[in-house]
């Protein structure tokens, strides 16, 4: 039995383009349920705002909201007895 090689007369490649589009970003209030409900996501989103406070990257015209309702977090947090 004898081998034979014969050339390749053509090699047809077919790509597909496929458009991905991305989720809508969930509503402010989907946001924070989802963060409140896992304790992990919660104690990020508060490091990371404890870091940028620290780093002076929280700029206070941007978060003048978030920064009162931290105020009104630890307020509640003293009159619960939660914090020592």
């Amino acid at each position: 039995m004898e081998r034979v090689e014969k050339p390749v007369w053509c090699v047809e490649y077919r790509d597909r383009i496929v458009e991905v589009i991305p989720p809508p970003p969930p509503d402010p209030t989907q946001a924070a349920a989802m963060i409140l409900d896992s304790p992990r996501a919660c104690r990020a989103v508060l490091d990371n705002l404890t870091d940028a406070a620290t780093l002076g990257t929280l700029h206070r015209a941007d978060h003048a909201a978030t920064v009162r309702a931290a105020a009104r977090l630890l307020t509640a947090l003293r009159a619960a007895g939660l914090l020592t």
